[in-house]
């Protein structure tokens, strides 16, 4: 199968990948991974007009220890998460969970933020963080806020 015409857009900075969205609303679809969203293009289950490429958006990608949290960046693989070793101390079933999902080649392409923006109920990785009290950093133009994985996953 072959996708729907598109336009493709690179976004070099948060800020930009932001504003593109803004500009083209639920027409525009952001492509990291692509592990969920190009078969579902390619089936045509899926048929955005834009895709907003975000992989440039490096300062998404990382895993920090804080106080009161373990972040993860949007960005950052799968592969990258199943070698941290912040991750392997901090959150142990999150490491545990990751060599179960799919190939290493999926797991060298696969977003966290991309997956759990598309909230598979096959997919692992929501069950964990909702085991885990997770919550979500999102932004918009209109600001950013943080929603709980429970009111996340509406579905």
């Amino acid at each position: 199968m072959k996708p729907a015409p598109f336009k493709y857009v690179v976004a070099e900075s948060a800020d930009a990948a932001i504003a593109c969205k803004a500009e083209y609303g639920d027409e525009a679809k952001f492509l990291a991974g692509g592990q969920s969203l190009l078969p579902a293009m390619g089936f045509r289950l899926a048929q955005p007009a834009v895709l907003i490429d975000i992989n440039p958006i490096t300062a998404l990608a990382y895993v920090r220890a804080e106080p009161s949290a373990t972040r993860i960046g949007a960005l950052t693989r799968y592969r990258s998460l199943e070698r941290d070793p912040v991750l392997l101390r901090l959150q142990p079933l999150v490491t545990d969970a990751l060599p179960h999902i799919s190939h290493m080649q999926i797991r060298n392409r696969t977003t966290i933020g991309g997956n759990l923006s598309h909230a598979d109920p096959a997919s692992e990785m929501p069950a964990v963080v909702l085991a885990l009290n997770g919550r979500m950093h999102v932004q918009s133009t209109k600001g950013a806020r943080v929603i709980a994985a429970e009111a996340f996953f509406t579905g």
